[in-house]
């Protein structure tokens, strides 16, 4: 039995998706540690990605949250990280595990999970949609990566409208998170009809809600879309409160490396002392 086969967490409650995720937290104790957080993370993704592509149940349904749940598992349990909670996009080091928590255009929130290399020239970034796509790679230039989080910190900063930030977030939510922004689109627009359903009673038009109507139909064609989506994504920005929050796991420094030399200096120069006090002593009583 290998490290880690005996360990059962709880992800979260649908039974189905607790035991793959536990699945998936085994097999990445099968990859041998690595200080290089990039080379390490990504063998662990492509253990997952194997059993991904020969497996239809595998990691089914685990939304973008529990994708994050199952990497901070991992971290936390290696006892290998320094957590560093809430630091700036210009505090990102290279090396760094990111653990981020993003708004959304399209949700009330969204999680991704990044790996910078050690030159700090590219990251991996591993995030996953519950049933619409599993656990899946983003491979990106890291000066794209950081720029793209300087775009969402400004997501809903003061002055900005629902506009500002679907027309901002749309190639983020493209690249960054990898939806195809058209079909996505396309399908949620499904699920929503034009159709104006009146109450039976209502013999007088409401003045105020034909004008937000028509408001909701200029805008909505300013962006391309449906009148009846466009007002239901306006609502959840309206309500979001999510913002940009990033977390960094940095590989813990060897223990006591500093601390031997400091010890090792330190017998040195008490055995140059007492030698020095003994020849002088020698001299003295010759």
């Amino acid at each position: 039995m290998s490290e880690g086969d005996d360990i059962n967490i709880k992800f979260c409650d649908v039974s189905s998706v607790n035991l793959t995720m536990n699945e998936a937290y085994k097999f990445s104790k099968r990859v041998p540690f690595n200080p290089n957080s990039y080379i390490y993370l990504n063998e662990i993704y492509n253990i997952f990605n194997e059993k991904i592509t020969n497996d239809p149940d595998f990691l089914k349904f685990v939304e973008c949250e529990l994708s994050n749940k199952l990497f901070k598992e991992i971290l936390i349990r290696s006892e290998k990280y320094n957590i560093n909670e809430n630091i700036k996009i210009h505090e990102i080091q290279p090396n760094d595990i990111l653990l981020i928590q993003c708004p959304s255009i399209f949700a009330p929130y969204h999680f991704i999970n990044a790996v910078v290399n050690e030159e700090k020239t590219s990251v991996s970034i591993f995030q996953s949609f519950g049933s619409s796509m599993r656990l899946h790679k983003i491979e990106m230039d890291y000066n794209k990566f950081q720029n793209y989080l300087i775009s969402l910190d400004m997501y809903k900063n003061k002055g900005r409208t629902f506009i500002d930030d679907y027309k901002m977030m749309i190639p983020i939510e493209g690249d960054l998170y990898g939806i195809n922004i058209p079909d996505y689109i396309a399908k949620n627009e499904a699920q929503y009809t034009e159709e104006v359903e009146e109450e039976d009673n209502d013999d007088e038009k409401d003045e105020e809600a034909e004008e937000e109507k028509n408001r909701i139909i200029q805008n909505s064609q300013q962006i391309g879309l449906s009148p009846r989506y466009y007002e239901e994504l306006e609502y959840t920005h309206a309500i979001n409160k999510n913002r940009l929050t990033i977390t960094a796991y940095r590989v813990k420094p060897p223990n006591g490396g500093k601390r031997k030399r400091k010890c090792k200096t330190s017998k040195l120069r008490k055995r140059n002392t007492r030698k020095k006090r003994n020849t002088r002593r020698y001299k003295y009583l010759k």
